[in-house]
Parts: structure tokens; sequence; C-alpha cells
């Protein structure tokens, strides 16, 4: 394995090491500095390598992790009211939440609970997990 190769496994671990750490303390504050931390790069860096790698930045990227998380207690867990699931995927306010999945899904969360309940069976969401892709880091290791 050469030197580049290397490099690129390195980085491509470190930013699926965040981004795993972000999907299981989504109800945590998460911020820029704890990630770069987790990552071992500096904030300015992390924020770099993260937004070349994933096409996101890092606050978009937890920030849609924590919608499609609310999105699915929404649909699996009737239980839960509307703001334990908020607070539950990181949210510090309901109405934080409630402007922000408005802007996602084009509805409130009740009336996308209510529409998921009358569609259950009938289609299935699936979280989508963005992977590092290889030619992305192969093109920023050849600019260093």
């Amino acid at each position: 394995m050469n030197a580049n190769e290397a490099s690129r496994q390195e980085y491509i671990s470190r930013i699926n090491k965040v981004m795993n750490y972000v999907e299981k303390h989504i109800d945590q504050i998460l911020n820029l500095y704890t990630l770069a931390g987790i990552a071992n790069f500096s904030p300015f860096h992390f924020h770099r390598v993260f937004t070349f790698l994933t096409g996101e930045t890092p606050n978009d990227y937890v920030q849609r992790i924590r919608m499609e998380k609310a999105a699915m207690r929404l649909q699996n867990d009737e239980k839960a009211s509307i703001s334990e699931i908020a607070y539950a995927c990181g949210f510090g306010s309901i109405s934080l939440f409630s402007r922000t999945f408005r802007t996602y899904y084009g509805m409130t969360a009740k009336e996308y609970r209510r529409q998921e309940k009358n569609t259950a069976g009938k289609k299935k969401r699936y979280s989508y997990r963005m992977e590092c892709s290889i030619a992305r880091m192969d093109n920023y290791l050849a600019r260093m």
C-alpha cells in the first residue's frame, strides 16, 4: 500500500467514525469542534474534508440525520409524542423542530405521521447513509 492509499484510507476511516458517532449520539449537542475532535482534525480542516467527501457540511449532515431519525420515529413509534421525538433527536425546541421538519418534508410532523399511518406498507423510507467517495478522496489527496 502506498502513502496515498494509506492517507486515503485514514481519511475515510476518520470521516466514517464521525458519521457513526453522529448516528449514535444524535440526541446530544453536535457542534463542529466536537465532531472535529472525533476525527482528530482541526475544525477548519475537518469542515473542509467532510464537506469535500460527503457533499454536505457537517451541520447539514447532522440536521439531515436528525430529520431522518425523527421521521422514522414518527412513522414507527405511535406512542411517543412529537415533542418527545423532537427532543430525542437532538432538537433544542419544538419550534425549531417544527420549522425544520416543514422545510424538509413540506408538511407538519402531525400531518406526516397521519400520512404515514394511512400509507403503511405501501412505501418504505430508507435512511440514506453517505459513503465517502474514493474518487473524491484521490482528488483531494492529489491537491495536498
